[in-house]
């Protein structure tokens, strides 16, 4: 019998682990929450983190997981094509939510409309440990669909993000994997257009629909989770009908 598949779930800008935390209660699968380095650091060790240590973070997290699929949130898009060098033959496949998409070679900065990568060059010059987002951005960018607990949990828990993790270029392409994007029709941090693009750098094969703003995981926890098992569950009948599959029945 093939081992269980586990879910790697990566949480966007200056968010952590605990993002997940409704999602997980209506996941019927294991899945690990990954805490990016930096989410509690200082000052001096948030400027010496790059992309290299988030993706090592989350491979090392799943050292004990013989098959993986990677849901990856916002920003965490621009770590899997790392991650997935990482894992080899481990990952069965990805999951973008809503995430960034870079064009190989660019970092997470350049996917952004030009009036914010200017602005957002501009501050990371001028504050290089990083920044946090203004509780007021947070409430119309990520908050607007989420009720007041959530909300409040977001911006109690919102953090400085490393600026190496969005400024450091993805200098490998996609991995050759089934690739799937959920796209997150009331999004107003990465809106739909943009999502478009990322979905299409990602080499996305399916595009799945969420009317939720940027944060499903805490809008609509349970609609979110059962879509992360349909793929699962579409994968794995893909996979034991593969007799050349190393994780085949």
């Amino acid at each position: 019998m093939a081992d269980e598949t586990t879910f790697a779930l990566v949480h966007g800008a200056e968010l952590g682990a605990w993002v997940w935390d409704r999602t997980l209660r209506h996941l019927r699968r294991p899945a690990i929450a990954i805490d990016l380095p930096g989410r509690d650091a200082g000052p001096a060790e948030r400027r010496a983190l790059h992309l290299a240590d988030a993706e090592a973070a989350v491979a090392d997290a799943l050292d004990a997981a013989s098959s993986v699929v990677l849901v990856a949130h916002s920003f965490a898009g621009v770590l899997v094509p790392g991650v997935a060098r990482r894992l080899g033959d481990r990952l069965r496949g990805v999951v973008h939510v809503a995430a960034a998409v870079p064009v190989t070679g660019t970092s997470w900065l350049a996917s952004l409309p030009l009036p914010q990568r200017a602005v957002l060059r501009v501050l990371y010059a001028a504050r290089p440990a990083g920044l946090r987002s203004p509780a007021g951005q947070l409430r119309r960018s990520l908050c607007h669909d989420l009720d007041e607990a959530a909300t409040a949990t977001v911006l109690e828990r919102s953090c400085v993000e490393p600026p190496g993790y969005l400024t450091d270029p993805v200098t490998t392409a996609p991995p050759p994997v089934p690739t799937h994007y959920v796209r997150l029709s009331d999004d107003r941090a990465h809106p739909p257009a943009e999502q478009d693009r990322s979905s299409g750098r990602a080499g996305a094969a399916t595009i799945h629909e969420l009317a939720t703003g940027h944060l499903p995981m805490l809008g609509q926890p349970e609609a979110l989770a059962r879509l992360l098992e349909r793929i699962v569950d579409d994968l794995e009948g893909d996979r034991a009908d593969d007799p050349t599959s190393p994780h085949a029945v």
